[in-house]
């Protein structure tokens, strides 16, 4: 059974003791967001659940207040030993980007139902590609 929330937290944080290279491979943060687009995507096709959005926690490393800058949680790494604070993005952010070049659409055309759909089951249940319901794994990317 699916319940539909008005917000709902999409936030996966990193283990602490990762080096910026280890934590840029980010499967787990894939197959988070790789399920909660799955349901998503259920909700919208099997039972007609009007879905405004999806927002990820956050795009770059932040602080949280519990934690300070230990736990990054964004599509981005940020490199807080440089001046610059450098960003790179983590394998995450390449996925998440493929997946909005392939299924996003501009909300101009009508959203729901754009593009001579019947207004009931929107057209990303007809043309979104599906999430691999499979977990990803380094060898994978």
């Amino acid at each position: 059974m699916l319940i539909a929330f008005r917000y709902m937290h999409a936030g996966i944080g990193d283990p602490v003791d990762l080096s910026l290279q280890d934590a840029a491979k980010d499967t787990w943060r894939i197959n988070y967001h790789g399920r909660h687009l799955l349901y998503i995507r259920q909700a919208i096709c099997d039972h007609k659940v009007r879905v405004e959005g999806y927002f990820v926690w956050t795009c770059i490393d932040n602080l949280e207040w519990s934690s300070g800058y230990t736990i990054r949680m964004g599509l981005y790494n940020v490199d807080r030993s440089t001046k610059e604070l450098t960003r790179s993005p983590k394998w995450s952010a390449k996925i998440f980007h493929d997946f909005l070049n392939r299924n996003g659409h501009s909300r101009g055309g009508g959203g729901h139902g754009e593009g001579g759909g019947d207004g009931i089951v929107p057209d990303v249940c007809r043309r979104l590609i599906p999430i691999r319901p499979k977990t990803v794994t380094h060898d994978e990317l």
